[in-house]
């Protein structure tokens, strides 16, 4: 099998970045809100450093925790600015302190997904595990895919990696897969994804489904499977990974912003 471009033996590929570059842009923002403190307009602002102190860790720790549902995020977000409303200025102070440490919570989590990425060990990925075998990866892919059932815990997609090769299964087998592979997501923008025949399925292409995906995507009924048919799309996939796909099975020229997000 051939070596992806920009991988390394075992499939690993160095990080293109500094590690810590997600916390570079809230570091600055926290220096900016420190500088406002000192600085604040005509004396209205005084350096209440713990107010500042106390936003900035409620702002990273509301990040940091998995609050999922938006019946509780946005009630908090939105109770979170109410401290300028009831109390003037120290309520400003704080509601900057949140800002900046919502900003600083979001840089964490990039640096803690990007640290465990670079911890793992193997041939194959499947999210943050690393596998050495063909049938190792296939066990636990299928295993991912069988239990992707559209409830609340579920996990909305999965993504298999070859070096830079990537093979990711969005949706539910309840309600239909969708399948987007790129042979390098290094040099590739976009991506293919994979099609129902549709002279045989007699299928209008631009009809609509509404698939369990991220952010409730909606795909066309093309891009839809079955369980069987997702994998074997993971079936090609472990067999050329580095193969860049094409008619009749796959479409190609899908943009990034297309593809479904992975939660990490």
């Amino acid at each position: 099998m051939s070596q992806q471009p920009g991988a390394l033996k075992g499939g690993v590929r160095p990080s293109r970045k500094f590690l810590f570059s997600p916390l570079i842009f809230p570091v600055t923002a926290l220096a900016g809100a420190v500088y406002v403190l000192l600085n604040g307009y005509q004396g209205m602002l005084r350096p209440d450093f713990p107010l500042l102190g106390a936003g900035l860790l409620f702002g990273a720790v509301f990040i940091l925790l998995p609050i999922r549902s938006p019946w509780i995020f946005f009630p908090v977000f939105v109770g979170s600015f109410m401290p300028v409303f009831i109390v003037g200025m120290p309520g400003f102070v704080w509601v900057l302190g949140f800002i900046v440490g919502m900003l600083m919570g979001i840089g964490l989590q990039e640096v803690r997904i990007a640290r465990r990425k670079n911890a793992r060990q193997g041939e194959w990925f499947l999210g943050y595990r690393g596998f050495n075998s063909v049938g190792e990866i296939r066990q636990a892919a299928v295993t991912e895919l069988s239990a992707m059932t559209g409830g609340r815990k579920a996990k909305p997609a999965i993504l298999i990696e070859h070096g830079s090769a990537h093979l990711q299964i969005s949706g539910s087998i309840t309600t239909g897969l969708v399948c987007h592979r790129n042979p390098d997501v290094d040099t590739q923008e976009t991506w293919a994804v994979l099609i129902v025949d549709r002279s045989s399925s007699g299928t209008a292409a631009d009809s609509r489904f509404r698939v369990t995906a991220p952010q409730e995507y909606e795909e066309p009924v093309v891009f839809v499977h079955d369980l069987s048919m997702a994998e074997k799309a993971l079936d090609d996939f472990l067999t050329t990974p580095d193969e860049i796909p094409g008619p009749p099975n796959w479409q190609t020229g899908i943009p990034k912003n297309a593809v479904p997000r992975v939660r990490w």
